[in-house]
C-alpha cells in the first residue's frame, strides 16, 4: 500500500532521527509521500520563546536536508502535549501513517514519566510504526 501522508513526531532524541531516516525511506519509496514533521513544545513562559524558536529552527534544516532529496516536507511546531498534537496532526492531514521513536525508558520511568509513543498508542486512530 502506497503512503501519501506520513507524520512523524520529532523530540530531538536518536530514535526519533531513526524513526525520520525511515520515514523518509518509506516516502520515497511510496512515489513521493509528502512527510509532515511534527515537535511539540512546553516549559515556562521565559524559555519558551526560546525553545519554540529552537524547535522551528530544528524542524526547518530537517525539512531543508529532506526537501534536498526530492522529499515533499511540512512542519509544525506547537505548544502542548507531544501526544495530543501529533493525534490531532495526523487525523487533520488524514495521514496513512505515523512515525515515532522509541526513546528505550525502562519500566520505572515510564510509570513515572510516561511514555509518548505508548500515549499515541491508545490515542491514535491511525497506524503507527515505532522505531526503536
Amino acid at each position: 500500500m502506497p503512503f501519501r501522508r506520513i507524520v512523524v513526531a520529532i523530540d530531538g532524541s536518536e530514535p526519533a532521527e531513526r524513526a525520520l531516516a525511515l520515514a523518509a525511506e518509506l516516502a520515497r519509496t511510496s512515489g513521493g509521500a509528502t512527510l509532515t514533521l511534527v515537535t511539540a513544545t512546553s516549559g515556562l513562559e521565559m524559555v519558551l520563546d526560546a525553545e519554540q524558536q529552537g524547535a522551528e529552527r530544528g524542524l526547518a534544516e530537517r525539512a531543508e536536508r529532506l526537501r534536498g532529496q526530492g522529499l515533499r516536507v511540512e512542519t509544525t511546531v506547537r505548544v502542548g502535549s507531544a501526544p495530543d498534537l501529533v493525534t490531532e496532526v495526523a487525523e487533520a492531514t488524514a495521514a496513512d501513517l505515523v512515525v515515532a521513536g522509541s526513546t528505550g525508558k525502562g519500566a520505572v520511568q515510564r510509570v513515572l514519566l510516561g511514555s509518548v509513543t505508548t500515549r499515541l498508542l491508545h490515542m491514535l486512530r491511525r497506524p503507527l510504526l515505532v522505531v526503536p
